[in-house]
């Protein structure tokens, strides 16, 4: 086991790696090791990558990111398979977070509990997320970085429990901007 120091924006990390024979490009990793963080990444071009075995897409130029979800457990496994069939296991400490709690109150009753109609909709929607979510495209998109979709005060966290006119309901999974209407709101990458 060869034991790698690695410094990601200033924040010094160890990063176990237990190498299987290769002459290797070393993975470069910088980003946010925590819940609801984002790691930029850099591989061999052709080099394939899977987070707790779940396939990772890599850009031809070997360019790749990995989100941690909310919930994600302290430690996770990049398998990494080099374009010379040489395999290397990361194992990648993940910082856990404290959620906050956030209570709004004076809602009205169809945004708290869906009337039939807008049920139907939200569903039809999730559908539709989780298909497109689901496809894998292998293209780098963040080679510019990611700039703030529009301008204001943040008005909802990733990763908070939302208790909605006193119901508890699922953890949000986005970052709110409060902007006035008619805000220009641009891609973020």
């Amino acid at each position: 086991m060869m034991i790698r120091k690695v410094l990601f924006y200033s924040i010094a990390f160890t990063l176990a790696v237990a190498v299987l024979p290769s002459t290797a490009v070393a993975l470069d990793l910088a980003g946010s090791f925590v819940q609801g963080g984002l790691v930029m990444g850099r591989a061999a071009p052709d080099t394939r990558l899977f987070l707790d075995e779940k396939a990772v897409p890599v850009s031809p130029t070997g360019d790749f990111m990995l989100g941690f979800g909310r919930d994600v457990p302290q430690e996770v496994v990049l398998r990494e398979i080099r374009p010379d069939g040489g395999q290397a296991i990361h194992r990648l400490t993940v910082r856990q977070r404290n959620y906050q709690i956030q209570r709004i109150e004076g809602l009205p009753r169809r945004k708290v509990t869906p009337d039939p109609a807008d049920a139907a909709r939200i569903r039809t929607e999730s559908r539709l997320l989780a298909a497109a979510r689901r496809k894998m495209v292998a293209t780098s998109f963040s080679g510019s970085g990611f700039a703030w979709p529009a301008k204001g005060r943040i008005s909802g966290v990733y990763g908070s429990q939302r208790v909605l006119n006193g119901k508890p309901r699922r953890p949000h999974l986005g970052v709110d901007v409060a902007a006035p209407v008619g805000s220009p709101v641009t891609a973020m990458a």
